[in-house]
């Protein structure tokens, strides 16, 4: 009986197997960081425009509340903008009447709604005088201080809130507010809050906003939303003829640009690491300006 033949692999197989396996492993890695790259890259672009769009939403929604003919715009310049920024809103149910120094009317509970409750360490108010229906060149919002809220009663007998307020001598002072306010004037609180761009100390710039209480003491800046670039935040101001100016009274829209950085550098490729950048530029009509 012959013997069964012994065979194996030869030296120079063995070293191209091996070669072939390291080929294969090392585009498998390679696959693999590249995809890794791909996705981090996504990932940071996903969170960048997010952020540029946030800026660029928050910035809207604020400014279009703003009548800049009724002095609610107190700053504006190319890098910086303050104003009165609206926190809740409500409607008479009761009409003012003297509460001392004061005047004293009730908010009607079910249509009051905003951010946030009613605040006397921290609101102004913004109250609507109607002296006559038939004519709008009298109307006005009078300007006055939060001094207090709590529960009331609407003269229908529904829940309220029972608000006190001083108007201030600008305005006409307290007897403004007893002489041409009525049951179904809007009320609104704001605080004056102001925008810009922030920088943070380590290198990164944000969307930086302080507000001030009723009493004039400001917040320390604070980032929103970021990072941005070194100049990502960019305001431009218009009449209602479309003309650049720069008196805040006669600011009828803003122009926005937004400029975004990602958190984080990225390599896309075989590119050396890098942060992705963003924009975006937009105009914001203001609200109820009569030039507009």
């Amino acid at each position: 009986m012959r013997p069964v033949g012994r065979h194996g692999f030869t030296l120079m197989e063995l070293i191209v197997a091996i070669t072939l396996t390291a080929v294969v492993l090392l585009a498998i890695q390679k696959t693999v960081v590249m995809s890794q790259r791909a996705t981090a890259a996504q990932v940071q672009r996903m969170n960048l425009q997010q952020n540029v769009r946030g800026v660029g939403f928050y910035l809207s929604h604020v400014l279009r509340e703003l009548d800049a003919s009724e002095d609610d715009v107190a700053l504006a310049t190319s890098s910086k903008i303050r104003f009165r920024s609206m926190r809740w809103s409500g409607i008479l149910c009761s009409t003012p009447v003297a509460a001392g120094a004061n005047v004293s009317f009730v908010v009607r509970r079910s249509l009051q709604q905003g951010l946030r409750a009613p605040d006397n360490s921290l609101d102004s108010i913004l109250l609507f005088r109607e002296l006559d229906p038939t004519r709008r060149a009298d109307d006005r919002w009078l300007v006055g201080t939060l001094v207090s809220a709590a529960s009331g009663v609407c003269l229908d007998g529904s829940s309220g809130r029972s608000i006190v307020v001083e108007i201030t001598g600008a305005s006409g002072g307290n007897p403004a507010a007893l002489a041409g306010v009525t049951v179904g004037a809007p009320l609104r609180g704001f605080q004056m809050e102001e925008l810009t761009l922030y920088p943070d100390g380590d290198g990164s710039y944000w969307l930086g906003q302080r507000t001030a209480s009723n009493s004039g003491g400001w917040t320390d800046y604070r980032p929103v939303v970021g990072p941005l670039t070194a100049d990502g935040l960019e305001f431009a101001y218009f009449d209602a003829n479309g003309d650049v100016t720069g008196v805040a009274t006669d600011i009828a829209s803003v122009g926005l640009v937004v400029r975004g950085r990602s958190h984080s550098a990225v390599r896309v490729g075989n590119r050396s690491p890098a942060y992705l950048r963003d924009s975006i530029a937009t105009r914001i009509a203001l609200r109820n300006n009569v030039r507009f």
